[in-house]
C-alpha cells in the first residue's frame, strides 16, 4: 500500500472518531444548556439518557464483534495456507515417493494435524464456511489414515471448494487494492 492511500485511510477513521467526539460533546452541551436554562424538559432529557445508556450497552457488544471478526480473519490465513499446501499432494498423488495408496508420511500429513489444532477455533467462521470445512476436515483425515478410501481427484475439489469457500468470507481488512499491472502507480512512487 503506498503512503497516500495510508494517509487517506487514516484520515477517514480520524474523521469518523472526530464526528463520534463532536457528536458527544454537542449531546452534552445541549445537556448542560437545558439544565442550566432551569426550564427542564425532563421527557427529553429521560430520552437523552436512555439513548446515551443504550450506547454506552452496547458498546462492549461492538467491540466483541470487531474481536471475533479479527480472529476469523486471522483463522482463515491459517487454514488457507494448509489447505494451500494439501494442494499439490492430491493434484499428483502418483509423484509420491511411497506410492499414491501408501499412507500419508508425516512431512505429508504435517497440513492435516495443523487444520487439526485450528478445528476448536472453527466456531469463529461463518455457518457456510464451518461445514465446508468440517466435512472437508473429515475427508483429511480418513486420507490421513488410508488414502485408498477416497479419490485424490474428489479431495483435490473439496479442497479446492474449501479454499474459494474461505476467500469470499472477510479476509482481507479493507479492500483489496487491484493488480499492479492494472493500477496506475502512486504518486510517491513516480519519483
Amino acid at each position: 500500500m503506498c503512503y497516500e492511500t495510508a494517509m487517506l485511510k487514516w484520515g477517514w477513521r480520524a474523521l469518523g472518531t472526530f464526528a463520534v467526539a463532536a457528536v458527544g460533546g454537542a449531546a452534552g452541551a445541549a445537556l448542560v444548556g437545558v439544565v442550566a436554562s432551569r426550564a427542564v424538559n425532563w421527557n427529553a432529557l429521560a430520552a437523552v439518557a436512555t439513548f446515551a445508556a443504550v450506547l454506552v450497552a452496547l458498546w462492549p457488544i461492538w467491540r466483541e464483534e470487531r474481536r471475533r471478526r479479527g480472529q476469523a480473519q486471522a483463522l482463515r490465513l491459517q487454514l488457507l495456507t494448509h489447505l494451500a499446501s494439501l494442494r499439490p499432494l492430491f493434484a499428483a498423488p502418483s509423484k509420491r515417493e511411497v506410492g499414491p495408496s501408501a499412507p500419508l508420511t508425516a512431512i505429508e500429513g504435517e497440513p492435516i494435524d495443523a487444520i487439526a489444532a485450528l478445528v476448536p477455533q472453527a466456531h469463529l467462521l461463518e455457518p457456510g464456511e464451518y461445514d465446508l470445512l468440517a466435512r472437508t476436515f473429515a475427508n483429511l483425515w480418513l486420507t490421513k489414515r488410508a488414502p485408498n478410501l477416497i479419490r485424490p481427484d474428489i479431495l483435490l475439489a473439496l479442497v479446492d471448494e474449501t479454499i474459494t469457500k474461505l476467500e469470499q468470507g472477510e479476509f482481507h481488512r479493507g479492500a483489496l487494492p487491484p493488480p499492479p499491472w492494472e493500477s496506475p502507480p502512486c504518486r510517491d512512487q513516480e519519483a
